[in-house]
Parts: C-alpha cells; sequence; structure tokens
C-alpha cells in the first residue's frame, strides 16, 4: 500500500509476474456471478451492518439497539426496500444525542465528520488490500456500480465494519472533535483494533475477502458476513 503525507492510503501495487492462475479463474467467476447471487450477498452484508450499528449502540449505552435488530430482519434481496438507509438515519439520531447537534456528512471535512471520513479512508485500505490478495477485482462490487469508483467492491465489503469503527469515534473526548495528530493516532489504533473471535479487523477483512471469493466460485452456497460484536447466526 502506498499512503500520501497523512497517512491515508492512496494506492496499491500488485504483481505482474508469476501471478497464480487461480487470480484469472476467481476474478471471471467474480465476472460472471449472477445477479441473483449478487443481490443476496449485498442483502447479507446489509443485514450485518445493520446488527453492527445495534451492538455499537449497545456498548456505547445508547437506546436503539432492538429497534435496529428487528430492522435488520425486513432486509430483502439486493435491499430492495432500502432498510439500510432507514437503518442510518436511527442509528445517527440514537449514537449522537441532541446535544452534540451532529449530521453525518461524508467530505464535510470538519468535526466528528472529518474523524470518521479519516479513519474509513484507513479501513478502506485495507479492505482494497485484501480484495487484492483473495485475488479478486476491486472494480466489480454487487451493489456499488460506478463507473467513476475503481474500488466498488471494497465500498461493499467495507460496510460491515463500518459499526467497529464509529464505536471507537462516539467514545472520543467531546472536546477533541477536530482531527488531530493525537486523534489520528487514535482513529488508525481503533482500525488496527479486535474485531470478533480474537481477531483484529484487518484479520478479519482478510478473511472476509477470501470468504467473498469462494462465494464467487460458487465453493459457498451463502455468503458468510462478519458481525461485529456477533456471529453471523443467519447465515
Amino acid at each position: 500500500m502506498l499512503c500520501d503525507w497523512r497517512g491515508v492510503p492512496v494506492g496499491a501495487m500488485h504483481s505482474w509476474g508469476n501471478t497464480p492462475t487461480f487470480v484469472s479463474r476467481r476474478q471471471h467467476a467474480q465476472v460472471s456471478m449472477s445477479l441473483p447471487r449478487q443481490k443476496n450477498a449485498w442483502m447479507q452484508i446489509v443485514k450485518a451492518k445493520i446488527r453492527g450499528q445495534a451492538h455499537c449502540l449497545d456498548i456505547c449505552e445508547r437506546s436503539g439497539g432492538n429497534e435496529l435488530r428487528e430492522l435488520a430482519k425486513t432486509v430483502h434481496s439486493g435491499d430492495s426496500t432500502n432498510v439500510e438507509g432507514q437503518a442510518a438515519r436511527k442509528y445517527w439520531q440514537y449514537l449522537f444525542d441532541e446535544s452534540e447537534d451532529f449530521h453525518r456528512k461524508p467530505g464535510a471535512g470538519e468535526g466528528r465528520n472529518s474523524q470518521f471520513d479519516y479513519a474509513y479512508a484507513v479501513l478502506r485500505g485495507f479492505v482494497v488490500k485484501a480484495i487484492f490478495s483473495a485475488g479478486l477485482s476491486p472494480t466489480f462490487g454487487v451493489n456499488h456500480h460506478n463507473r467513476a469508483n475503481y474500488f466498488c467492491l471494497a465500498d461493499d465489503l467495507i460496510e460491515p465494519y463500518r459499526p467497529a469503527i464509529d464505536a471507537q469515534i462516539a467514545n472520543l473526548d467531546i472536546q477533541d472533535s477536530t482531527l488531530n495528530q493525537e486523534s489520528k493516532a487514535a482513529l488508525v489504533h481503533a482500525v488496527n483494533a479486535q474485531f470478533n473471535a480474537g481477531l483484529t479487523i484487518p484479520s478479519s477483512i482478510n478473511d472476509f475477502a477470501q470468504q467473498f471469493g469462494l462465494y464467487c466460485e460458487s465453493k459457498q452456497r451463502a455468503l458468510s458476513v462478519p458481525v461485529f460484536g456477533a456471529d453471523d447466526e443467519e447465515g
């Protein structure tokens, strides 16, 4: 991985020589994956993300966790009714109380929004690295399909891990809501923190990318998605 002066990943290097044959086979399977399997994968990802958000609320001693768990049960194939968006609106309202007057705005560049943007950028770098390591193409996602975005798959697979970062940021001192050297160090530490079952977040991401590769090749009937704070009991 290559980083800019802020330590944010901006590039990755991948060998052109001695490329294992499984890479081309896996990427062909990824591109050829049927639409129903893509939609099913996204459904499982959204369910896992919402359940992780519920756990984040629990450990931050906020209300709303059970409400989100019930919402997660209503996600259908491809999240056709946008339960992810419904859950997000409730989630951010519960996570930060009215006294903070917080509204999640990606790219806002100040306060807690800058902390989320920075941490998510570091997290995204780990996801991109895991995708390449798993022999997958970052271009072809299951839900994100923007032609201007080379990392559509990364923006899909990152979702279950966001709540783990959110919990860290929510517990930062409210008086230190700007992005400085101290908070950057805390955010990088958050991205390297434990996720589940003794795995760190980067290690879990590596495993998840490999699982997704097997799912693309139909070696797994269903995509097993990690859930922050719980094993994925729903499969």
